[in-house]
């Protein structure tokens, strides 16, 4: 199958991605609180399945589900056999939506992780994500950063592409004026000095940096995110 050259499904709410890796079980029941589309990506569904989630569709190459006539007749099956993308890709491309919260796609394997890093340059500017695992949370803001996230949190950039930072206020180590790109400077493990961060950027640099930190922040993250 060719990849499509428009989305094939678009939902005016946010949806929930989840794949076959390690799941950050608290902030996804946080997530599905909300009641937004669950989408099994793959092998995601067994995952879904197995622990009582209503999955309302799966995508992908559908070469990890676990017998598909033993889930519920209601949930929509997309597949798409195209073998040159992950199947995280598959359901960005495949999907149209204001937002994607994913789980399972991040944390376990390095190999996973920066698989999932090229789709986040590949789509930066163009789709809104948020990965979720045990321990961290990583999105691309897109647009002025500006977020109560407390005090001596730990946050972290990483330059998907060459970016250039203008002002910033609320860090230990402060990122007015620096020049970002993988392979000469990032940020690991700087610090907030205060409950509400700042960071700008050049407009055309906005979408080219992730920034990470630690799930707890979930919540304020996902705030900012919708609005």
């Amino acid at each position: 199958m060719q990849k499509p050259l428009k989305p094939l499904k678009s939902y005016s709410t946010p949806v929930v991605l989840v794949g076959g890796g390690e799941i950050a079980w608290e902030q996804l029941h946080l997530i599905c609180d909300h009641s937004y589309p669950i989408i099994g990506v793959d092998s995601g569904a067994n995952v879904l399945r197995l622990n009582d989630i209503i999955v309302d569709a799966v995508i992908g190459d559908l070469d990890s589900i676990t017998d598909l006539a033993t889930f519920p007749q209601t949930m929509e099956t997309i597949k798409i056999s195209e073998q040159q993308t992950t199947d995280f890709e598959k359901a960005l491309y495949t999907i149209d939506a204001p937002l994607f919260i994913c789980f399972g796609f991040w944390g376990d394997r390095l190999d996973h992780c920066l698989s999932a890093l090229h789709v986040l340059t590949k789509y930066r500017g163009q789709k809104r994500v948020l990965l979720i695992d045990q321990a961290d949370l990583i999105f691309t803001p897109q647009k002025t950063l500006e977020m109560e996230i407390g005090i001596k949190t730990r946050f972290s950039i990483y330059p998907l592409k060459t970016t250039n930072f203008l002002t910033s206020s609320g860090f230990l180590y402060p990122l007015d004026g620096l020049t970002f790109e993988a392979g000469k400077l990032m940020s690991t493990s700087n610090e907030t000095t205060q409950s509400r961060i700042l960071l700008t950027t050049t407009e055309e640099t906005k979408s080219n940096y992730v920034v990470i930190l630690p799930n707890s922040k979930l919540q304020s993250v996902f705030d900012w995110l919708r609005k």
